[in-house]
């Protein structure tokens, strides 16, 4: 969990492109480390629940709203090229 954090909270901080280069200018972790842990399986259902549960009052209604970036994507065979909505055009458009 440890590693999770410290990943987090570098992202925030790095300047220019997130990578694994820049992660570890930015951080106490090697590169190597960012690598190993790349393929890791993370839970962000239930790391969001908590930043919610951690930022909300108990007592308060609370609402979920989410609106996708959308994308465009290159090439036929890319995967999940289909159709999605574009919030920024308001209509549903092919991705790809």
């Amino acid at each position: 969990m440890t590693f999770f954090v410290t990943l987090f909270s570098t992202i925030l901080v790095v300047c220019g492109k997130v990578n694994f280069t820049n992660l570890s200018r930015y951080s106490e972790l090697h590169e190597k480390t960012y690598r190993r842990h790349f393929g890791a399986e993370f839970d962000f259902t239930s790391f969001n629940v908590e930043l919610v549960n951690l930022g909300a009052r108990t007592e308060q209604a609370l609402l979920l709203v989410m609106d996708s970036s959308f994308i465009p994507k290159s090439g036929k065979a890319t995967e999940g090229i289909d159709w999605y909505w574009n919030g920024c055009a308001s209509r549903v458009e092919k991705q790809g």
